[in-house]
């Protein structure tokens, strides 16, 4: 670790907050999610015995080179903002020896290397025979982490029970920022266009932090006038995404900046010019995780930005695709029957639509440890029925021109090695085995010519452009994975009749 500093920060629950559960650690069984590396001090083991539940996390000091005391840290916070907020962590703890809370936080520095620093507040807890309650409050408003992590040392010889571990965002419930522009497209080298925030309160100073992968952190302090807007116009951090944060007391809204490569920008700037159209199409998108995930910026996003570029205000896309989806469970909702996230898709039918593009294929074609990855989560023969069956539903609320996907290609080597890693020893959901994939998207062509719905096959440019780099985790697409997908999808709009 490079550096190390203390918060001076009060514990406890700030006042006018609105109070959000973000993360919670109960350790009923083991202590998943919670390591020691072996460079620190301290013994990290479970213990039956709990405030309440099954257990607890027992941490235990040591001593090295002179110095004695423990530390335990969780996996890094994922799927949620990390800039410029404001965290409370609250924790019961007992035993001997004094116990801080706080977080490991990594920013970039100038040479895009990662600095760690431990953020603890000044007042820490003194653990006694009986449980007790912690809080620690940790203020980002200048901070954009490029990795978050809750962590707990414990000083001087002793060990501590620790449980009940909750991470809350304290939010000012006095203040909302609101993004007003949405994601921007921009060619290396430009500058990023005005952008601008809405801030219910009037004249409120805020952190303007602008972040990209490892990149320093640019802050800009600025006031907001006075009805509320929150201009800013300047650099992106860097090549890829960059991320744009207005922050008031833990209160944040995000704008996202797509610098492309000069070639890459100009390809799809030649299929946007091609998009024409004198008329609004609103277009309604249902899809699992791959356009659930990465709001603001994934593929849809990007495909709204490129539709609008020559037809501004033209393309209103809406985006209600669900995390896990398959057609089976979007016939379910459709029908009100329970499943997961059954209001995803509440007053839905309050819009009309001009056109509905269905993206799924992905889960449909999983297959699992469970039976030795044998079959696809829905059968082949019983994928056209399903889509028929869809069809029908929506055809009771819109007569609107229906768009049909192919399933995505996925890092298909390293799913092959980690399914082939997992049998016999534990549970795995491997994603574009082609010998499901290719009989899926042939069953959803078929239809879509029978039913006479358009077809886009992402499977093969996808697979044609394999890059490791597309994909975060083998499925979920990575800031060129969103773009590589936003890029197929808006050949098909710039083909279009």
């Amino acid at each position: 670790m490079k550096t190390k500093f203390f918060l001076f920060l009060c514990a406890g629950v700030i006042a006018a907050s609105a109070e959000e559960t973000v993360r919670k650690y109960d350790f009923n069984r083991n202590c998943e999610g919670w390591y020691t590396p072996s460079y620190w001090n301290g013994r990290l083991t479970h213990s039956a015995e709990a405030k309440s539940g099954g257990g607890s996390a027992k941490l235990e000091a040591t001593e090295a080179k002179g110095h004695t005391f423990g530390r335990m840290v969780s996996q890094n916070l994922t799927k949620m903002p990390l800039a410029g907020k404001k965290f409370k962590i609250s924790y019961q703890a007992k035993g001997s020896g004094t116990l801080f809370a706080g977080m490991l936080c990594a920013t970039a520095n100038s040479s895009g290397r990662l600095d760690y620093r431990y953020l603890f507040p000044e007042t820490p807890l003194t653990l006694t025979k009986e449980w007790r309650k912690g809080e620690a409050v940790i203020d980002l408003q200048k901070t954009a982490p490029q990795t978050l992590s809750l962590l707990f040392e414990l000083r001087g010889e002793g060990e501590a029970l620790i449980d009940e571990i909750r991470l809350i965002d304290v939010a000012d419930a006095s203040i909302s920022i609101t993004p007003q522009t949405p994601h921007q497209v921009i060619r290396a080298g430009d500058s990023v266009p005005q952008l601008r925030f809405l801030c219910s309160k009037p004249n409120m100073p805020c952190s303007i932090l602008v972040s990209c992968d490892k990149q320093k952190t640019a802050l800009y302090p600025v006031t907001g006038n006075a009805d509320g807007t929150i201009l800013w116009q300047g650099s992106a951090a860097g090549a890829g995404l960059t991320r744009i944060t207005a922050a008031a007391n833990g209160t944040t809204g995000e704008i996202f900046v797509s610098v492309l490569p000069p070639a890459e920008y100009a390809s799809l700037d030649a299929l946007a010019k091609n998009v024409k159209t004198d008329k609004t199409v609103r277009i309604l998108w249902l899809g699992d995780s791959l356009c659930d995930f990465d709001r603001s910026f994934n593929a849809v996003d990007k495909l709204s930005f490129w539709l609008n570029k020559y037809n501004p205000g033209k393309f209103i896309l809406e985006n209600r695709a669900v995390r896990g989806d398959y057609i089976l469970r979007v016939e379910e909702r459709l029908l009100g029957k329970k499943c997961f996230s059954p209001d995803a898709y509440q007053k839905m039918w309050d819009k009309q639509y001009d056109l509905i593009l269905i993206q799924l294929g992905n889960n449909d074609c999983m297959a699992t440890t469970n039976n030795k990855f044998a079959t696809p989560l829905v059968p082949t023969d019983a994928v056209a029925h399903a889509y028929a069956r869809v069809m029908k539903l929506i055809r009771r609320h819109s007569d609107a021109k229906i768009v049909l996907t192919s399933a995505t290609y996925p890092d298909a080597p390293l799913m092959k090695r980690n399914g082939e890693r997992a049998l016999g020893k534990y549970f795995f959901a491997c994603f574009g085995m082609e010998e499901f994939v290719l009989p899926f998207n042939n069953a959803v062509k078929t239809f879509a010519a029978e039913s006479k719905a358009d077809f886009i096959d992402l499977h093969t440019p996808m697979k044609q452009s394999y890059d490791k780099k597309n994909y975060v985790d083998g499925i979920h697409l990575s800031e060129s994975g969103h773009t590589l997908m936003a890029k197929i999808l808006l050949a098909y709009f710039a083909a279009a009749k």
